[in-house]
């Protein structure tokens, strides 16, 4: 079913779980602005380990690609190639900050004696 106006951008933007059978453009609407998109997962990894360890530069992850995706979006028709390659950086990132939180917090429990 092709979803049209108000419902094809809620299900985009709050119902989707995923980014099965969207267009690029949704997909990299997909993951700015829903919270199971990549964009919210790495923004809160990133801030974990900036709680967790320090890493002021948790802070910023990933906002190269975020604002790249935020200029593809507002394309008519965005390349597909270029949609991925940002997502998939944005996954990418999305670990690294996932492990530094957990070594983050790890650190401050040693040092914490907790």
């Amino acid at each position: 079913m092709k979803r049209i106006g108000i419902e094809r951008i809620n299900y985009v933007f709050e119902t989707a779980t995923n980014d099965k059978k969207m267009t690029a453009r949704d997909t990299a609407l997909f993951h700015l602005f829903n919270p199971n998109g990549i964009g919210a997962q790495v923004r809160a990894f990133g801030w974990d380990a900036y709680d967790a360890g320090g890493y002021t530069m948790g802070l910023y992850a990933g906002e190269w690609d975020r604002e790249k995706l935020e200029e593809l979006a507002k394309m008519k028709k965005p390349r597909w190639w270029n949609v991925r390659y940002h997502v998939n950086s944005l996954k990418e990132e999305a670990t690294f900050w996932g492990e530094c939180a957990l070594e983050g917090k790890h650190i401050v429990k040693q040092e914490g004696g907790e």
